[in-house]
């Protein structure tokens, strides 16, 4: 009687496998997105993430599932689709633009081509899918939704351009960007930024960095491209002397804080006047004929010397007995007075005055 049972069970079995009800392992799919300009995906915002440019093949039930891709800092887009019970993809007509492949056991994941021209842009890298020169126009094909391009502004961080892309590959954004960004209901974004001029002529640093980016003269005034947020501008120095300022979006005048009225001008304008502090170098009393501050060309020691510094650490190089050069630093602070550690007190004299003299 048991024998006569198992065997029907087990046939009952056998039958259903050979209708398929035993798929719960689901069907084995492929994943075509080399179209893509590379990033990741996942399925169904869980599990590993897999490579775009690997056509790789993937276990899934029967059902529906959400091809999930990465949009960096934009976050990310769910497309979906389907697995029929035969192996096969399915997908909604609206979405025949963006996939391929319905009918067979491969999903064409083709996206839409966007161009991003930031040429006009005062940045020597942008980041959308990778770090990137903004020269030429970028050409990306990605899935629609949200997207985001980033503009790196040195110690202030990072400042974002966010904007959309459509089913059918045209570009939007909010309208508070107008005059930012053009190219609204086309293929391709144009990324204007805010035009600001930044004048650090007065500096004795002969070179200025806005944003991290590239050392630039001092000698003429700097007119820039940049988009809308924090930046942060630095002098060399002994350490990175940032100063930060704000391009606001609604009218592409400057901003700061108000403890940098004495360093800064322009405020409420589109010219960022960068004034610095001045303070004097006297090492008359010292043997060398040459100092050196900031790393900048060697120095007079005969006569004290006046100079325009930012505020933070700043470096003297000297000659050291014996022959070489000792480096020592001290400070400039925001009211414009120095000021140093004191194991340099046999060094110097003059702190919180607006004079250094340098000890023999």
């Amino acid at each position: 009687m048991m024998t006569y049972v198992f065997r029907h069970v087990l046939a009952l079995v056998v039958c259903l496998f050979c209708l398929g009800i035993g798929t719960a392992h689901g069907a084995s799919i492929k994943i075509d997105a080399t179209a893509l300009t590379p990033q990741s995906f996942l399925f169904d915002y869980k599990g590993a993430w897999f490579s775009t440019q690997v056509i790789g093949s993937h276990e899934l039930p029967a059902g529906p599932h959400a091809l999930v891709t990465s949009h960096g800092a934009g976050g990310y887009h769910s497309t979906p689709f389907t697995v029929m019970s035969d192996g096969t993809v399915d997908y909604s007509s609206e979405n025949d633009l963006i996939l391929g492949g319905r009918g067979t056991d491969t999903l064409v994941v083709k996206g839409v081509v966007v161009r991003l021209d930031a040429t006009a842009l005062s940045y020597q890298v942008v980041e959308i899918f990778g770090w990137r020169n903004p020269a030429p126009v970028i050409v990306l094909t990605v899935m629609p939704g949200v997207h985001a391009l980033v503009a790196p502004s040195g110690y202030a961080g990072y400042n974002y351009v966010v904007f959309k892309v459509n089913p059918n590959g045209s570009v939007d954004y909010e309208p508070a960007w107008d005059g930012v960004l053009e190219g609204r209901g086309t293929s391709t974004l144009v990324l204007k930024g805010r035009s600001i001029t930044v004048n650090a002529r007065a500096l004795s640093s002969g070179v200025i960095d806005v944003n991290g980016s590239v050392w630039r003269e001092t000698c003429g005034v700097l007119n820039l491209n940049l988009i809308p947020g924090r930046h942060g501008i630095n002098v060399p120095a002994a350490a990175y002397n940032y100063t930060l300022f704000t391009l606001k979006l609604e009218d592409g005048t400057i901003d700061y804080a108000p403890g940098m009225d004495h360093v800064l001008a322009g405020r409420g304008t589109a010219t960022l006047l960068v004034r610095g502090t001045v303070v004097f170098i006297d090492a008359r009393g010292i043997k060398d004929a040459i100092i050196t501050v900031d790393g900048a060309a060697g120095m007079p020691t005969r006569h004290i010397l006046p100079l325009v510094l930012m505020p933070g650490r700043h470096s003297i190089q000297r000659a050291a007995a014996g022959g070489g050069s000792s480096l020592s630093h001290f400070d400039v602070t925001d009211d414009g007075k120095v000021n140093y550690d004191s194991s340099a007190d046999a060094l110097f004299e003059g702190r919180n005055t607006n004079t250094l003299r340098l000890l023999e």
